[in-house]
Order: structure tokens, then C-alpha cells, then sequence
């Protein structure tokens, strides 16, 4: 399909111009996992050195949170072992995903994204991608832009309640108080590091480690997101192409027995070839987004499965921490509880309508008009309407479809978890 497109055509959009993809770029950028070097972009010698760095400072993070929880298990109490756990998971999830832009091929599927799959690159097809662009590029601007509220909202609603809390207890004042129980958004500790001994420098750097989790996580997910934006596009293209078949231009009367006559709709020979090729292009179009979807899953479906296993095990901490029903609990977890939910929303009802689209196409090919082509087109067509049931799904890990059923198991799984632990005698 791809081999078709004049990607030097005056007429064709780069993708870098939009200002959606030109907000992905710069909050990426500055954490490394803008991908430049694959886009033909010169990068500082500090963009490479960076890349390898945040994946080391979150397993650093992560082992400080783990002798953390070594050190003072059975001394802090049950609501604020589930808050350092509910950090441990998202540093885990963090370092999970900074492990993606070292390899290969995350380069090469944002490459393959921007360059080539992106409707951008076939403004010179005109019609119905032109149209259907305009609308997918609307749709991906202002989701993108309610994303930046999001992320900054979550970076400092997360921060602002241990810091208010350390603000009226005076641990900001010199001399500071004495026994006054210090707070802090992340918590960790290393042999001979104490975070309360270093209290002024841990509260800096929670601000910069949850600033980095939320863009880090954030990211992914919007670039996950308008991948299947411009998949869903694709299916719309090809949608409309299938229902814009032409009609055969002649109308045959055939004469039978007696005064019965019989109007038969039938392609020339001359329409059959032109009905051929418009086939091949549909078949192949159809492939082309077959191909994209599954490279998706085979590369992101990991990331896919660590996102599930973080919503079984977190969502019940987080629902269990907001139990508590004081105004902390609910200022600190409340917003991370509605933000992940919220996500987890979006991206099964997202992936769900890749999946639904794709199941209509099967309608719209079963409606061509066979009955009017020639033995070769109709054993064409025949290819082409067994190739679509197969329902383009983005899968976790090559076995589960992502989507809105997935979903609504693990919120039951959740809700599930969640009561068992409320009823503990704690």
C-alpha cells in the first residue's frame, strides 16, 4: 500500500507540523523517549546520554523504595504501607517503559508512524482521506491538549498534599520542631540515606520523580492513542472507498422464453479491469492497517500487560487508601485514583472502537456489487471477504484483546480485592 503513496508529493502534510504531534514531541523530548534520531532529526550528545539515564534512575528509585519497605515493615501502619506500595508499582511501571525507547524498534514503529502510516502522507490521494485527515487531526488536537491539564494536575495535586501537611507541622521552619512526622510524596531510603535527614533534598526530588512518571506514562499512552486515532481514519478511508464502488454504467435486457425479459446490471470488460484494480487497492489497503495493528501488539502488548497488572493491584489500593474518607487521603489519592481510572477508560473504549470498525467492514464488503462483476473479480472479492473477519484487535501480550470487556473485568477483579482488604481487621 505504502509503495503506492508519493511521500515527495507537494501536496502531502508532514505529520511534525501538527500541533498535536509538535505538544507529544516536546513533553517526550525531555525525558529521552522522543525517538529524533529515527526521524531524521540532529540530536544533542545529552538526548543520548539522557535515554540511558532514566531507566537507571528508576530502578534506583525502585530499589530505595524496596529496603524502604524492608527497613520499616511492622512500623508503619496498614494505610501507609499500601501508599508506598502504590508508589513501588508506578516506579516499576515507570522503569518498564523507559526500557522501550533503548530498543530498536521503538524507533522504527514511530518511524514507520510519522513517515508512513500517518494520514498526513496521503493528502495527495485527496477525497476521502483529505476529509476523513482533517477530522482525525481535530480529534487528536484536542484530545492531546486535555492531556496537558491532566499531567500537571496530577504532578501537583500528587505533591501538594504531604507538602501543605509539612507546611502547617512546621517542617519547614528553622530550628525545626521536634517530633513532628515528616511527609513526603515519594517514599525511599538507602544504606546510610535517610529521608529525613536529607528532607529539603528528597521533597525536590519527588517533585522531579513524579513529574517524570506522570510525562513518562502519559506519553506512551497518548502516542498509543493516536496510533489507533489514525488506524480508526484508515478504516474510515476504507470504509468510504468500499461504499463509493462504481455501478455498472449499461444496462443488459436479457429475453427469455416467451415475453419475459430479464434486467441485468453487468460490468463491460472494460469496467471488470478497472473494478480489479480498485479491488487489489482495497485488499491491500486492508492489509496495509492489518499489518500496523499487529506490529502494535507484538511490540506495545508487554507494556499493555504491565498497565493490566498495575490496574489489578493498584485500583484496590488506591480505592482502599481513599476509603479513609479524610481530606488527605482523598487530595492526594483521590485525583491519581480518578486519573488512572480514567485512562484505563479511554484507552479499552479507544481500542474497543478499532475492533467495532473493523467488524463493519465486513458489511460494507459483503455489499459491493458481486452479482455484477466477472468470475475473476467475484473469487477476488471472495479472498477479500474471508481476509476481513478477521477483527483487528490490539492485544495484551498476543492472548487478550484490549478493549471494553477486559476493562470491566478488572474493575470487578478490583472492586473484588478491594472489599476483601476493607474487611480486614486492620
Amino acid at each position: 500500500m505504502d509503495t503506492a503513496i508519493d511521500k515527495s508529493n507537494p501536496e502531502n502534510e508532514n505529520p511534525l507540523k501538527y500541533r498535536y504531534m509538535r505538544t507529544l514531541r516536546l513533553f517526550s523530548y525531555c525525558l529521552g523517549i522522543w525517538p529524533g534520531n529515527m526521524l531524521d532529526e540532529k540530536m544533542s550528545k545529552f538526548y543520548d546520554y539522557f535515554i540511558k539515564l532514566v531507566p537507571l534512575q528508576a530502578i534506583i528509585v525502585f530499589m530505595g523504595e524496596i529496603y524502604y519497605l524492608v527497613q520499616r515493615y511492622g512500623t508503619i501502619d496498614f494505610y501507609s504501607l499500601g501508599e508506598v506500595l502504590i508508589n513501588t508499582l508506578l516506579t516499576f511501571i515507570t522503569f518498564a517503559r523507559v526500557l522501550y525507547p533503548n530498543l530498536k524498534f521503538y524507533g522504527v514503529i514511530w518511524r514507520r508512524f510519522i513517515k508512513e502510516f500517518h494520514l498526513g502522507n496521503f493528502m495527495q490521494c485527496g477525497g476521502n482521506y483529505k476529509k476523513v485527515a482533517d477530522r482525525i487531526n481535530k480529534i487528536s488536537n484536542y484530545y492531546t491538549l486535555g492531556m496537558i491539564p491532566i499531567i500537571w494536575l496530577g504532578v501537583i495535586l500528587f505533591n501538594l498534599s504531604p507538602f501543605w501537611t509539612n507546611v502547617t507541622s512546621g517542617a519547614f521552619q528553622n530550628p525545626r520542631p521536634q517530633n513532628i512526622t515528616l511527609r513526603f510524596s515519594v517514599y525511599y531510603e538507602y544504606p546510610g540515606f535517610k529521608p529525613e535527614e536529607n528532607f529539603i533534598l528528597v521533597t525536590l526530588l519527588n517533585l522531579y520523580f513524579s513529574y517524570a512518571c506522570t510525562v513518562i506514562v502519559c506519553t506512551l499512552d497518548l502516542l498509543l492513542i493516536l496510533m489507533c486515532f489514525q488506524i480508526v481514519g484508515h478504516q474510515l478511508v476504507l470504509q468510504y472507498n468500499l461504499d463509493d464502488f462504481p455501478k455498472p454504467k449499461k444496462i443488459s435486457v436479457l429475453h427469455l422464453t416467451g415475453e419475459v425479459s430479464v434486467t441485468v446490471e453487468k460490468y463491460s470488460i472494460d469496467e471488470n479491469a478497472y473494478i480489479h484494480c480498485l479491488l487489489m487497492e482495497n485488499v491491500l489497503h486492508h492489509r496495509y492497517i492489518l499489518c500496523f495493528v499487529d506490529d502494535i501488539s507484538s511490540f506495545f502488548g508487554p507494556m499493555m500487560g504491565l498497565v493490566y497488572f498495575f490496574d489489578v493491584t493498584g485500583f484496590c489500593l488506591l480505592f482502599l487508601e481513599c476509603s479513609q474518607l479524610n481530606s488527605e487521603s482523598l487530595a492526594r489519592f483521590g485525583p491519581l485514583t480518578i486519573i488512572a481510572v480514567s485512562q484505563l477508560l479511554e484507552i479499552s473504549i479507544i481500542f474497543e472502537i478499532v475492533g467495532s470498525m473493523s467488524e463493519q467492514l465486513k458489511d460494507n464488503v459483503y455489499n459491493l456489487p458481486w452479482q455484477c462483476m466477472d468470475l475473476k473479480n467475484q473469487k477476488t472479492l471472495l479472498i477479500f471477504l474471508n481476509r476481513i473477519q478477521t477483527t483487528m484487535h490490539i492485544t495484551c501480550m498476543g492472548v487478550l484483546p484490549v478493549g471494553v470487556q477486559s476493562m470491566a473485568s478488572i474493575l470487578k477483579t478490583c472492586y473484588s480485592y478491594f472489599t476483601i482488604l476493607q474487611s480486614m481487621d486492620i
